[in-house]
C-alpha cells in the first residue's frame, strides 16, 4: 500500500513511510535513548535525549536490507525507492535526520559492495543517492555558527 501511495504522490508516500520510521514510540521499553555529545557550547535547556524506536530502526533495515538481495531487480526498485524518500523529505534537519537513519542502518558499506555491479540503472540511482548526500554536504556547508 505504501509503495503505491508512493508512486502515485511522492511527496505523501514520504510522509506516510516517515511517520512510520520517525514516530515517537509509545512504548518506552521501545525505545532507547542516547545523551547527546557533551559541550560547552550549548546550554543544559539545549541538551535533549535523541530517541530511536526499534520500529524506525526495524523498518529502515529491512528496507537496506532489501539492497543485499541477489536480485538487481530488487536492489533497482529498494535504491529507487531509498532516493524517492531522500529527494521529499523536507530540507532541513528533517532530511538529515533521515540520512543519518540510513548511516546507522550502515547503507554506505552496503552500497559500495554493490559497485562491481554492471547494470546501468542501478548505476544510476547510485548516483542518484550521491547527489542527494552531496547536496546535504553542500546544505550544511552553507550553515553559519
Amino acid at each position: 500500500k505504501i509503495l503505491c501511495l508512493l508512486s502515485d504522490s511522492p511527496k505523501y508516500g514520504y510522509n506516510a513511510i516517515s511517520s512510520v520510521l520517525c514516530a515517537p514510540s509509545a512504548t518506552p521499553a521501545a525505545t532507547t535513548t542516547t545523551p547527546p555529545p557533551a559541550s560547552s557550547s550549548t546550554s543544559p535547556d539545549q541538551q535533549q535525549p535523541q530517541q530511536t524506536t526499534m520500529a524506525e530502526k526495524n523498518a529502515l533495515g529491512s528496507i537496506v536490507s532489501l539492497l543485499t538481495t541477489s536480485d538487481i531487480d530488487t536492489q533497482v526498485q529498494t535504491l529507487i525507492l531509498i532516493n524517492s524518500l531522500i529527494k521529499n523529505a523536507p530540507a532541513g534537519p528533517e532530511r538529515s535526520k533521515f540520512l543519518q537513519l540510513l548511516d546507522a542502518q550502515q547503507i554506505n558499506p552496503t552500497l559500495k559492495k554493490q559497485l562491481q555491479t554492471t547494470d546501468a540503472e542501478f548505476k544510476r540511482q547510485l548516483y542518484m543517492f550521491q547527489r542527494h548526500r552531496l547536496n546535504e554536504v553542500k546544505a550544511r556547508k552553507g550553515v553559519h555558527y
